[in-house]
């Protein structure tokens, strides 16, 4: 994916330097810009909410995915798969939220006011949990 793709689906974007931008976060009610972007030289690109959104909601709430984030691999010549890496910075972003979600279905737990709903959610929690372990780098 290009980075101007990826910008032209975001809202109040702003370039703060060359390679790195700042906008609204589309996972939550961002009135004021607090999502960065910075554009690697390889090509990833790496986004950042400083109000705590997880990689994964922040794509997801703009139809992306990780793979989105990566360069596309040249057509001319074949190479294996890679395996998807996420930095350490984006899986503890993604731990911390997922770890919340845990956290409050235990609280619901503790009250006996657990839901249906909120024992998947604790279940997809785990398995995000475990999938960020598998892409750290």
């Amino acid at each position: 994916m290009s980075i101007e793709k990826l910008l032209g689906n975001l809202h109040k974007v702003k370039s703060t330097s060359r390679g790195r931008w700042m906008c609204q976060c589309p996972a939550h009610d961002d009135r004021s810009p607090s999502m960065h972007i910075k554009l690697e030289d390889d090509g990833k690109i790496l986004i950042n909410c400083k109000a705590g959104c997880g990689v994964e909601d922040i794509l997801s709430a703009i139809g992306m995915e990780f793979a989105d984030l990566m360069p596309e691999a040249p057509t001319h010549h074949r190479q294996k798969p890679r395996k998807q890496i996420l930095y350490a910075t984006e899986a503890l972003d993604l731990i911390r939220f997922e770890a919340q979600i845990i956290l409050a279905t235990g609280y619901a737990l503790r009250n006996g006011t657990l839901t249906n709903n909120e024992l998947s959610r604790a279940e997809k929690s785990m398995q995000i949990i475990n999938k960020c372990l598998e892409l750290t780098k």
